[in-house]
């Protein structure tokens, strides 16, 4: 949203306290995680859009899995052209208006058009996308617990402001780990009170008229807060929405017998 709301707080005079904890810059930056998988996301679109025009053999594979969720599509319209849409999609949809044929000449007049079984569109266990997203989300939280159990400081001073939602897979990832998986939890604990003092900073200023005397970990405390708070939009687009039956986000998804990220990679 562009719009800003609540660009005056009123009665925001608490007082900001001094940080126990300092935080370095490095601490300070967004989910690694987060920018692990953004990266994994980038370089498979920015190698698969063009395999799309260049392949056929690729198009058809593409028609198959009925192409990408409807998120990841929205991804793809990010970086492709109009022409390599308008070459790599029209096998999809002939496959799709087949499947509409033949639920139609199969309908009965007495009962409805067995519409969702007879068209399969892309979800999560058929989008290539989703598949790399996990894949890659699930190699990142393995070697960051790995770096925790074997160099706790060590790897606490260095890290990232790992967002909320992948504080909870590590926390699952770490959970036969009492010593390492505390650490953790205490070290995020400071870390969130430390972004709160710097919003509440940033808006003492704001109000006061004081917006010089800003520093940068205050101007950009909203935006971090968010990240924090959420992770990256299209890293974290549906946390939850994948989990356990028993709704336990912190576990990674268990994709399905061949679903890994060699059944997806262009060519193949």
């Amino acid at each position: 949203m562009a719009r800003t709301i609540g660009d005056r707080s009123e009665g925001t005079s608490v007082p900001p306290k001094p940080a126990e904890t300092p935080f370095s810059v490095r601490q300070l930056r967004s989910c690694e995680i987060c920018a692990e998988v953004d990266d994994a996301l980038w370089e498979f679109l920015r190698r698969y859009q063009y395999q799309l025009v260049a392949d056929d053999g690729e198009r058809e594979r593409f028609a198959r899995r009925s192409g990408f969720c409807p998120f990841h599509t929205w991804e793809y319209r990010s970086i492709a052209s109009p022409y390599g849409t308008c070459v790599g999609f029209p096998p999809l949809f002939d496959r799709l208006a087949s499947q509409l044929r033949e639920a139609a000449a199969t309908g009965r007049a007495d009962a409805p058009i067995p519409f969702a079984a007879a068209v399969r569109l892309s979800g999560h266990d058929d989008c290539a996308l989703c598949t790399i997203r996990d894949e890659a989300e699930a190699r990142a939280i393995g070697e960051l617990a790995a770096r925790l159990r074997k160099r706790l400081e060590e790897t606490l001073f260095g890290l990232s402001a790992v967002c909320l939602p992948h504080v909870a897979m590590l926390a699952a990832a770490l959970e036969d780990d009492p010593a390492v998986l505390g650490a953790l939890t205490a070290h995020h604990a400071d870390l969130l009170e430390r972004v709160a003092e710097d919003m509440r900073s940033f808006t003492l200023k704001h109000n006061a008229v004081r917006r010089n005397l800003e520093t940068k970990e205050e101007r950009t405390a909203a935006e971090r807060a968010l990240v924090l708070i959420a992770g990256l939009r299209n890293v974290n687009f549906a946390a939850g929405a994948h989990a356990e039956a028993d709704g336990n986000r912190a576990r990674p998804v268990r994709r399905r017998k061949g679903a890994g990220v060699d059944a997806v990679k262009p060519g193949t």
